[in-house]
């Protein structure tokens, strides 16, 4: 599957598969996306490097240098050239979503360029229903679980784009 994974899954892996810590209250282990790369999954980086400098920030510096360039050589992921999608960030503007740094990755999936439909990975609610940001563990968890909300069922309705959260992920891959 053609993926994009949202920094903050990405923060989680680390935790738990770097760091051995299991504290990324994340809705699964997001370690088990991980191994997928290469074999039944790929994912996308936009070329432009920003996507790259939020997963480095989250990170040793020094570990991801050296394991950033073995996750591309590997065939574990790609760099894409990405489109500008002004009128697809005014229509999610009118949703509630409003991060710029988010749309990098909704940029990155939609210039995704074969029959695959793209999959983001992510715990951000701003994905899902940007209004519920402040909601509380129970209705989180719902919205996660459900992959539901109007970004996310714009995206998928609209740009053939799904939202998964690391546990709706897991589960239809099987993990």
């Amino acid at each position: 599957m053609d993926i994009v994974i949202d920094a903050n899954v990405f923060e989680g892996f680390y935790k738990e598969a770097i760091l051995h810590k299991d504290d990324h209250q994340l809705t699964d282990s997001p370690t088990k996306i991980f191994k997928r790369l290469g074999q039944e999954d790929i994912t996308f980086f936009d070329i432009d490097g920003h996507i790259r400098s939020e997963w480095r920030n989250l990170v040793a510096p020094e570990w991801f240098d050296v394991w950033y360039p073995d996750l591309l050589l590997g065939g574990c992921a790609y760099e894409i050239s990405v489109e500008s999608c002004y009128q697809l960030r005014n229509q999610l503007r009118k949703l509630g979503f409003h991060c710029k740094k988010d749309f990098w990755y909704i940029k990155t999936a939609k210039s995704i360029r074969n029959d695959n439909i793209p999959i983001i990975i992510t715990e951000d609610l701003d994905f899902f229903n940007p209004k519920m940001k402040k909601c509380n563990s129970k209705t989180r968890q719902k919205l996660l679980s459900n992959s539901c909300g109007p970004i996310a069922n714009f995206l998928c309705k609209n740009e053939n784009i799904k939202i998964n959260s690391i546990w709706t992920y897991n589960k239809s891959t099987g993990c």
